[in-house]
């Protein structure tokens, strides 16, 4: 069994003092893994910087919560996101994030049947075999954001499953 935090804001300033003594306390505990949810494009560099700073232990959830945009930031938010999203830097591209309901619409995981958009990224994965996301990227002819948004809603629900490596495996 793998403990895991599932949301921890420990890229906080509030953290700063003693970041590092949270997470040792942490794994000394046992727990193996501390997902660290974005909040909006003033904390990225923090999260960002954590990752670096505890890479055994610490993923990423890029995205902007939806309680940080308004009217008028929303596009220059989401914007930041993709920036990131496509910045080629490692510790992005081993992300698990999101991006607000703004721009994919409301997720439902209730509903077992993909988007037209996700079948045909389906259509597009070898059935058993894993497939890194730049040949789906190559395949689909969508941005690393785009494809990303599409394999973390097929991920919730259990049409894929993501793979060490930056790699996708149809189930």
């Amino acid at each position: 069994m793998i403990l895991c935090d599932t949301h921890s804001h420990i890229f906080d300033d509030a953290f700063d003092a003693d970041r590092a003594e949270v997470v040792r306390r942490a794994t000394e505990s046992g727990v193996e893994r501390i997902i660290l949810p974005a909040i909006d494009s003033e904390s990225h560099s923090r999260l960002i910087d954590t990752l670096h700073e505890f890479p055994e232990v610490c993923r990423g959830a890029m995205g902007v919560h939806p309680t940080s945009l308004t009217a008028e930031n929303v596009e220059a938010e989401l914007e930041e996101v993709r920036r990131w999203l496509d910045s080629g830097e490692d510790i992005v591209r081993e992300m698990y994030w999101d991006i607000a309901d703004a721009e994919v619409g409301t997720l439902n995981f209730d509903a077992p049947e993909p988007s037209r958009q996700e079948k045909g990224l389906l259509s597009k994965m070898p059935a058993g075999e894993a497939i890194s996301m730049d040949e789906l990227c190559e395949r689909c002819g969508v941005s690393r954001g785009e494809l990303s948004i599409m394999l973390v809603e097929l991920e919730m629900d259990g049409a894929v499953r993501r793979l060490p490596g930056d790699s996708y495996i149809k189930l």
